[in-house]
């Protein structure tokens, strides 16, 4: 007999509205299910909306996290999975508009971008620790001054989202970028990074910075209490083009607005990306550990900003179910013919 898995996703309290072509990261594979896939989710599994339904691509992290792409409705619905014969398909699973998605939960390099594969892979240096406790499945840990992935030369796009779990062991005054682009003397920066102000404060930052005459750095300012080390945060900024005021969304939240420094006119420009570090510039690296981290090229809504944070901590899915298959048993006037 076959069996189906299914768990419920609800997201309804906490978005207004039908969202499509989501990413959605799936709760952990029950034992079962991964028993039924022969013990290997990649390439077994089939994931769909409705029993037996035509299948979502996905993706396979750590063996047991899926990723799908999917559109979601504002109110309760069911993810089916079931043991069958169906290729990963890693490109389909983040939003059409996604350029990277680093799941992050390999064991050792790469760290593959599953939005296009074979580009803007992240590769390390300095032995990062690859399987580290993560958000979502594993991560990858940073020491703060000699690790970090280093992904090839990138441009952000005009309109643009940096997404990514971090979990934060700074000391006072230490600045680490979590991801940015950047040249080798410091010049032409472009990402978020995490500052230890003092014993008290911590910022978070979308800095950039092309030369000393020209650059923008925006800042949201928190008491240690708000955003303590060593815990996990999703961290999510939106621009709508490359001076615009950004918002910062922290753990689904949006945030007030930043204060702003500036002088003169910076442009980006294509340069070294990096995750872990401030581009190829070799110092202000990140302390502390990265997970599910992405570049999306538009300004993400607060509904998907929510259900994004949602989707990390699974608190809108339920628990999975095993659900057998339905013996159907012929009506009593047939069971009559037949001599049932």
């Amino acid at each position: 007999m076959a069996t189906y898995w299914k768990i419920e996703c609800d997201p309804s309290a906490i978005i207004g509205a039908a969202l499509t072509d989501q990413a959605v990261v799936l709760p952990a594979a029950p034992a079962g299910l991964i028993t039924d896939c022969g013990g290997t989710l990649k390439d077994n599994v089939a994931i769909s909306d409705t029993p037996g339904g035509s299948p979502f691509k996905y993706g396979v992290e750590d063996n047991s996290i899926i990723h799908v792409n999917a559109d979601i409705a504002d109110a309760s619905q069911y993810f089916w999975a079931r043991a069958e014969a169906n290729a990963e398909d890693k490109s389909g699973v983040p939003s059409s508009d996604t350029e990277c998605y680093w799941p992050l939960g390999e064991s050792s390099s790469p760290a593959v971008n599953w939005a296009n594969a074979g580009t803007l892979d992240g590769v390390g240096v300095g032995s990062p620790t690859w399987g580290a406790a993560g958000q979502i499945g594993d991560a990858v840990a940073f020491n703060g001054s000699t690790q970090y992935l280093v992904h090839g030369n990138y441009q952000f796009p005009a309109a643009v989202t940096i997404g990514f779990w971090a979990n934060w062991n700074l000391s006072t005054e230490q600045i680490g970028f979590p991801i940015a682009t950047g040249a080798s003397n410091a010049a032409n920066t472009y990402g978020v990074f995490i500052y230890k102000v003092d014993a008290t404060h911590v910022r978070i930052d979308l800095y950039f910075f092309a030369n000393s005459s020209h650059w923008r750095d925006w800042t949201w300012l928190y008491t240690d209490a708000a955003v303590p080390d060593n815990t996990w945060y999703r961290i999510l900024i939106s621009q709508a083009s490359a001076l615009a005021t950004p918002d910062l969304y922290l753990n689904g939240v949006l945030q007030g607005a930043p204060s702003l420094g500036s002088a003169g006119t910076p442009t980006r420009s294509t340069q070294a990306l990096a995750i872990g570090r401030r581009g190829a510039y070799d110092l202000q690296n990140f302390s502390g550990t990265i997970d599910a981290a992405f570049i999306c090229a538009r300004v993400l809504s607060s509904d998907e900003a929510t259900f994004d944070h949602a989707c990390g901590t699974g608190s809108i899915f339920g628990a999975w179910q095993e659900v057998p298959d339905t013996v159907v048993i012929p009506p009593l006037f047939n069971r009559l013919a037949i001599g049932a």
